[in-house]
């Protein structure tokens, strides 16, 4: 692999872990920082990063509608902080989020949101397993130290956005108007981060590792914008010679990325190769029959093996110039037939425990043209 060697491929929860560490020589008792991101097109709040001392995190691969937790609600809109000395408030709270914090010892806490430019980014909880230990100068200094997590956080998420614009407007002038429509790659994208969260405790996967799944699947073929397009846009069969050149979108497209990388200066980026090898390895089969290089099984990167099956999915179930979407159950069959063979059979299993939640995307996410 051809990456970048300034790239910090540093889980970003080590680095939390990290802060955290220092912050307790000062103040002790915060317990727990943890930090939820916001979804706007789905209202969804989830959790992201956390760094709990002395026990595991008491909230893990969670998600709410925020519309449906009237104070983080109001902080949203109001942009404040909140600090409630006494959580034995929300004792008879029927909240799972709240109830697991109580369940963990929790006394008081903390709550920061984040904004860029009035849009809530998520938000930052401090713990403490002590009644009103946040007073007056734990919260002047905390302020401080969210607006920082917040700025370290917001890096990641800019440089991103950066690099995603930077190759979409590349499609743009490149003319690439494959099947990749916007709907696909949003649904995709979320069908992707479902099937990781899915399989997260099998394949050990940190929250903030789920998040750059989600962030970066929809990029998986960029490479076909270097396609001919008399190969890309061809409504039958491809020749051998056509196939040949078909699939060199793959190496194409991680070139592609590790230009826009060095050029933009994203090196940085936390785990950006969860990127490259989604690109680089997304049409690589379990058995060993995919391309271009022929890996198998856990040789493939977990990342890419996720991709492939969310992508697949959204390819066979959407409508298509060249045909029609097939079936739930036909889908479903194909990848039945295919587990062990194209996809890996976790992800698979995977798939078929998280299938109403891929209707609701797919409802959710559907161009009127499907």
């Amino acid at each position: 692999m051809n990456g970048n060697d300034s790239a910090d491929n540093t889980d970003i929860s080590i680095h939390l872990s990290t802060l955290h560490s220092h912050l307790c020589n000062f103040f002790p008792a915060i317990e727990r920082i943890a930090i939820a991101l916001y979804q706007p097109d789905s209202d969804m709040l989830h959790t992201y990063i956390n760094s709990t001392h002395g026990m595991e995190s008491p909230i893990k691969h969670y998600q709410v509608q925020l519309e449906s937790v009237p104070s983080l609600k109001s902080l949203a809109d109001s942009g404040q902080n909140r600090c409630v000395d006494d959580l034995s408030v929300y004792e008879s709270s029927t909240k799972l989020h709240s109830r697991a914090i109580i369940n963990a010892g929790f006394k008081s806490s903390f709550t920061l949101p984040m904004k860029v430019n009035g849009n809530l980014l998520g938000f930052v909880f401090f713990d403490s397993t002590l009644v009103a230990y946040f007073g007056e100068a734990e919260r002047s200094y905390l302020t401080l130290f969210a607006q920082l997590l917040f700025a370290y956080i917001k890096h990641d998420f800019s440089a991103i956005q950066t690099l995603r614009g930077a190759l979409r407007t590349a499609s743009a002038f490149g003319r690439y108007r494959d099947e990749e429509t916007a709907e696909h790659l949003i649904r995709m994208s979320h069908y992707s981060k479902l099937l990781a969260q899915c399989t997260a405790n099998e394949f050990d996967l940190s929250e903030s590792f789920i998040e750059f799944i989600y962030q970066f699947a929809p990029l998986h073929d960029i490479g076909k914008i270097a396609i001919p397009d008399v190969v890309l846009f061809k409504p039958e069969k491809l020749t051998e010679k056509e196939l040949v050149v078909m699939k060199t979108h793959v190496e194409k497209g991680a070139d592609m990325v590790d230009m826009m990388i060095s050029e933009f200066g994203l090196g940085t980026i936390h785990n950006i190769d969860i990127l490259r090898n989604i690109v680089r390895y997304h049409h690589e089969r379990f058995d060993g029959g995919g391309y271009p290089y022929g890996l198998r099984a856990k040789e493939i990167p977990v990342e890419a093996r996720i991709v492939a099956v969310a992508d697949v999915f959204d390819a066979l179930t959407s409508t298509r110039p060249y045909k029609s979407a097939w079936t739930l159950s036909d889908t479903m069959a194909y990848f039945e037939k295919e587990s062990g063979g194209q996809f890996d059979p976790v992800c698979v299993d995977a798939l078929n425990q998280c299938l109403p939640e891929f209707e609701k995307i797919k409802l959710r996410y559907s161009a009127s043209v499907n």
